[in-house]
């Protein structure tokens, strides 16, 4: 977030789901036969992200990073994934073969996708908002029955929901938070796939009632990718996060003049629009087992 922008937040209105190994959801195991049958999971749908700008065909306001990563063990002739919430929520599957299923509306406000033929593999569930800027308790139902619903569902108990890992601790003054780049599309020299990525956390003193702070500062392989200039600041933390959230900044430049950060439990998340000083692009890591390395204080 750019210094001047120290009140309110454009929630961001487009692109780039999170679909790189190890920044998923929490996982769950089935495969043919699975109980108990439906399987229920509860959940908080909603984020910042327009599933019509992933897919056309799909509708409402989406996490960056998926609800749920299902674990598919064998494959299985049918499967049906359904979400039952008091508020109009949205589906969206993004299969392990890189296809997409969405839908809106199958049982009232409930949203559901049939999963024909699903084969083995890691299959990755957003639940949405149908509102831009929800947010919604939800309960995800997994069933191998055509004759299940939302309606239907809700009557059985509740699985536990899968733990996330605990999110990296805020780095010491001047030290930093390391990751290894999974995935990098862009105009960006000198980063690939396996380039090393540190976060810096700086205070902001005598910060605005309300406004940033913090200070974030990413470099990966000596380039800057979030808070250069006068960029970079956000609030230290905020209860409306995600859970296991370290950082967030949603907006990219085109709103307020620097790229969007995501750093949670799973990795970190850089990416930015046409608008900015690099063009499009995006950054995505995972925690690196290397912390820290000294680099200089954002300045």
């Amino acid at each position: 977030m750019h210094r001047a922008s120290v009140v309110s937040a454009v929630l961001l209105g487009g692109c780039c789901l999170g679909s790189i190994p190890g920044l998923g959801g929490p996982v769950t195991a089935v495969g043919p036969g699975f109980a108990p049958d439906p399987m229920l999971i509860a959940g908080t749908a909603g984020g910042p992200s327009q599933a019509a700008s992933s897919d056309a065909n799909c509708r409402g306001w989406l996490p960056f990073l998926p609800n749920h990563t299902l674990q598919v063990s064998a494959p299985m002739p049918f499967l049906r994934v359904m979400v039952a919430s008091s508020t109009d929520t949205t589906l969206f599957v993004r299969l392990a073969d890189g296809r997409v299923v969405c839908n809106d509306d199958a049982d009232g406000t409930n949203p559901a996708v049939d999963l024909p033929n699903l084969p083995a593999g890691a299959h990755q569930i957003y639940v949405g908002t149908f509102a831009q800027g929800g947010s919604a308790p939800y309960t995800l139902g997994l069933s191998s029955s055509p004759a299940m619903t939302p309606t239907l569902m809700t009557g059985g108990p509740l699985m536990p929901t899968p733990g996330l890992p605990v999110p990296p601790p805020p780095p010491p003054p001047g030290d930093g938070i390391g990751f290894t780049v999974a995935f990098v599309s862009g105009n960006l020299p000198g980063v690939t796939a396996g380039t090393t990525c540190i976060a810096t956390q700086s205070q902001v003193p005598s910060p605005v009632a309300g406004g940033p702070d913090c200070r974030w500062r990413v470099q990966c392989g000596g380039v800057t990718v979030y808070g250069d200039g006068d960029g970079g600041f956000v609030r230290c933390a905020d209860p409306t996060w995600p859970p296991g959230t370290r950082a967030f900044d949603a907006n990219t430049t085109g709103v307020d003049r620097d790229p969007s950060l995501i750093i949670n439990a799973g990795g970190l998340m850089v990416r930015d629009d046409a608008s900015g000083p690099r063009g499009e692009f995006q950054i995505t890591g995972v925690l690196s087992p290397i912390q820290g390395g000294t680099v200089p204080s954002p300045g």
